[in-house]
């Protein structure tokens, strides 16, 4: 199932066990963002499966290099080792003929136990004169016109049925030339029993690594499936609980703590909500009963004053709910170039048409990339809130900065104690009788200036007036320039 945006998604989700389901959709991880996540061969493959497959790769690999690196090792260690032997018998057989001793090198020509070595005498024209039985009436295993010196080279006589030979060459005095040789059959067998040997034992190396990995990265999955169960048992009337942490010091311990800390959010949200709703409804009730109360004290007619009152209240009401709501849903904001000091000024003039007090605004050229429609709700809810609890002054001042342009509204009220300056910013917060519902007030102006604070990037907080009330301070990121 496919859906185009995350509120599809959601809507699909609200008639599956609402009270205990939402936070388990299984709609949304699947219809999102298009295709599913395990479209091909591997992202089927679980995460064990995937990691015994990388881990039994990369041991083959491993052992197949290995195995490479073995048989060259060895079969040149051995092949230099015939070498040298090769070598010495030449050197031997080339002493006796300088000692004018041509029969001792007949006689040392001769195999012994043991000695897989065969020796040729050759005369100048190429002739064999001397032969090892071996390989006794087999042509010359070298050429006479060789270069003086012992030289080695691997070659295949036209005797050794394919074989290779190490043969080496010396000059001896008297034009002759003393060639000894010896077959590499054996480092050929040797050789190959050391790569069956690795062919033997890889399986059951591969054999028992891919065991070895698939019990422990599922018993690191236990972990990991149990803390999966616990959440997934985890509904709305369960929030207060919490998965178990275990004590590993590694991913999966960050792991569990990340899912506690989601759980707190998600308590902490549905608990606000819980209480936005109550309170709402709370509120909602007072204007409904007013208006009930006057339509059945009423004889012969309805007071359409205290009505129109009341339904203005009520009208007020739901705006703010309706604003609150779409700052919950992140509230977009419509970028323009802004003369705040104008809507500023706007709304003290506005003000000034109602208010019982003194109502002063002093303001400086500032023009902001903002949304003119929130600034004018953030400056009308601080001038209204500061006119609601004063006595009989207010005070509005609009100032820029090099990086903020702060808006600070100040009144000559009973102020706001440092203890509550925090709650004054939840919903429906009032705190004593001077700061009171007197005139349709339902503790929601300053939250709404937060909220629409936040989403244009900036900071509001609350201190003492000189005025001997509270001041309200507005800080916002200037990101244009003044006029």
């Amino acid at each position: 199932m496919r859906f185009d945006s995350q509120e599809d998604a959601e809507s699909a989700c609200v008639g599956t066990e609402r009270s205990q389901r939402t936070l388990r959709c299984p709609f949304y991880a699947a219809g999102m963002k298009g295709t599913p996540a395990r479209s091909t061969w591997w992202g089927r493959r679980g995460i064990r499966a995937r990691s015994t497959i990388v881990v039994v790769v990369t041991v083959a690999l491993t052992l197949a290099l290995g195995a490479a690196t073995v048989v060259l090792v060895v079969q040149a260690a051995l092949t230099n080792s015939v070498s040298e032997a090769v070598t010495q018998r030449a050197q031997e057989i080339t002493g006796q003929i300088a000692a004018d001793d041509l029969d001792a090198a007949a006689t040392s020509a001769q195999a012994t136990p043991g000695d897989l070595t065969v020796v040729q005498v050759l005369d100048s024209t190429g002739a064999v004169l001397v032969a090892s039985p071996a390989i006794t009436g087999e042509p010359a295993l070298a050429n006479p016109t060789t270069d003086p010196g012992i030289t080695t080279a691997r070659v295949t006589p036209a005797f050794a049925d394919g074989s290779d030979y190490v043969v080496a060459v010396q000059a001896a005095p008297g034009n002759f030339t003393v060639v000894a040789a010896a077959s590499l059959d054996d480092v050929t067998r040797v050789s190959q029993a050391v790569l069956l040997g690795f062919l033997g034992l890889a399986p059951l190396v591969l054999l028992a690594v891919a065991g070895l990995t698939w019990y422990a990265v599922g018993r690191s999955l236990r972990d990991v499936d149990r803390i999966r169960s616990q959440v997934e048992d985890i509904g709305i009337a369960q929030l207060d609980e919490r998965v178990a942490v275990p004590p590993t010091r590694d991913e999966l311990e960050k792991l569990a703590v990340t899912m506690n800390g989601m759980l707190d959010r998600l308590e902490v949200s549905v608990e606000q909500q819980r209480q936005f709703v109550a309170d709402a409804s709370h509120e909602l009730k007072s204007p409904l009963a007013s208006m009930r109360a006057s339509l059945d004290t009423t004889e012969e007619g309805v007071d359409a004053d205290v009505l129109r009152e009341e339904v203005d209240r009520l009208n007020s009401l739901v705006g703010d709910l309706l604003v609150l709501a779409r700052t919950d849903a992140a509230l977009p904001v419509r970028r323009e170039e802004v003369d705040l000091d104008e809507v500023v000024e706007s709304v003290v003039s506005a003000s000034r048409e109602t208010a019982t007090m003194q109502l002063r605004c002093v303001t400086e050229p500032v023009r902001l990339l903002a949304d003119r429609a929130q600034l004018e709700r953030i400056v009308r809810n601080l001038v209204d809130n500061a006119v609601r609890h004063a006595t009989s002054r207010v005070e509005v001042t609009l100032h820029r900065e090099d990086s903020a342009t702060r808006i600070t509204v100040d009144d000559d009220g009973p102020g706001i104690p440092a203890a509550d300056r925090e709650r004054v910013f939840e919903r429906f917060v009032r705190l004593d009788d001077h700061r009171a519902r007197r005139d349709g007030g339902y503790g929601l102006g300053l939250p709404i200036v937060r909220e629409l604070v936040l989403a244009h990037g900036g900071t509001i907080t609350i201190g003492d007036s000189p005025l001997g009330g509270a001041q309200v301070r507005v800080s916002l990121p200037t990101t244009g320039s003044s006029r």
